[in-house]
């Protein structure tokens, strides 16, 4: 007998709502959710996930994120904001141009060579090609381009693609509303979409121009990141400090970069999407679907007068599966580091 051949189940805010209230004993056989029903238990389902943040889901929530910093900068907002709401960040600043990023991958990076740009006599569109971009390109990702003559880097978000007789190409758009033009020697860096506030900051490493390698960066206390000296000193970034707060974190660096081609990894423990619609689909992994359903069903029990002993019931499933899963994330997530003997 053949197998399916698909790994890809997965489940919505509708799916998890219907499984916890037949625990509850709330639908019968074969009987739909009311819309009343549903829009009572989507608050406690995006609590229950919110509170589930706290307790360490390392795997589920561990992602990676990269930070362009500003130059002359201490302090970076890391918030999912969308592109434009950034340009309150840099107060005194002439114009609206965006000057730092934070955003998800995968970061595709390439200097232009291609000459056609300067044939075509339009500098407005930015040309590439397959083996220079190999996830490919889409509208609404952000590109950042190092201006080589300026030594600027500018960000917006890509307007229009095309592809003209074989030959691709994209127009950025800038926080002003202008297109940002691009030269043969400048660099394109391009990332797919804004990442969201973290949690923490696990881990961080930075990239110079021109190198290969990451080097780590020293993540740090608040108590020692403000021991640290004069924070107006420039160069390679080593130090970081995040301060998570509510709406929009603070990833302070230290020292401030002196190049715009400086960026920094992150990886994040990143929080878990919200449940706007019951069609939402869950920001877990397929494994933490049970361990969910049952847990909403044991939040949502006693407004719905569940019995005590099926109360039991309910509480040691929703317990076993919980556990289940979050060993088997605490037993994956390891690191091994090996020390030379002395």
């Amino acid at each position: 007998m053949a197998t399916s051949g698909s790994t890809n189940f997965t489940a919505n805010a509708n799916d998890i709502i219907a499984v916890a209230l037949r625990q509850c004993g709330v639908l019968g056989e074969g009987e739909d959710m009311t819309d009343e029903q549903r829009s009572e238990t989507i608050l406690p389902l995006n609590m229950l996930v919110k509170t589930w943040q706290a307790a360490g889901l390392y795997l589920s929530a561990v992602k990676t994120a990269y930070l362009f910093p500003e130059v002359g900068k201490n302090d970076h907002k890391l918030t999912n904001s969308v592109v434009y709401s950034r340009q309150g960040d840099f107060t005194g600043s002439s114009d609206l141009s965006i000057k730092d990023q934070y955003a998800y991958g995968p970061l595709q990076t390439y200097t232009l060579t291609d000459e056609w740009t300067g044939t075509q006599g339009d500098g407005n569109w930015v040309y590439y090609s397959t083996t220079e971009l190999t996830e490919g390109i889409q509208v609404g990702d952000l590109v950042g381009i190092y201006n080589a003559t300026e030594a600027t880097r500018e960000w917006g978000q890509v307007t229009a693609h095309e592809d003209v007789s074989g030959e691709y190409r994209f127009q950025v758009t800038g926080g002003s509303g202008s297109t940002i033009p691009a030269a043969v020697g400048d660099t394109i860096y391009v990332l797919t979409k804004k990442a969201p506030r973290p949690l923490k900051i696990l881990e961080a490493y930075v990239r110079q121009a021109g190198q290969v390698s990451d080097i780590p960066i020293d993540v740090v206390s608040r108590n020692e990141y403000d021991a640290l000296s004069t924070k107006q000193s420039t160069g390679i970034p080593n130090q970081i400090h995040y301060d998570p707060q509510r709406d929009s974190g603070i990833c302070s660096i230290w020292p401030q970069t002196d190049d715009p081609r400086t960026y920094i990894t992150l990886r994040i423990k990143a929080p878990i999407e919200d449940f706007d619609a019951g069609t939402d689909e869950v920001d877990l992994p397929q494994e933490w679907l049970l361990p969910l359903a049952m847990n909403l069903a044991l939040l949502m029990a006693p407004s719905y007068g569940v019995p005590a002993e099926d109360f039991k019931k309910i509480a040691l499933l929703a317990d076993m599966y919980y556990n289940m899963v979050f060993d088997f994330e605490q037993e994956t997530e390891t690191s091994v580091y090996f020390q030379p003997g002395y």
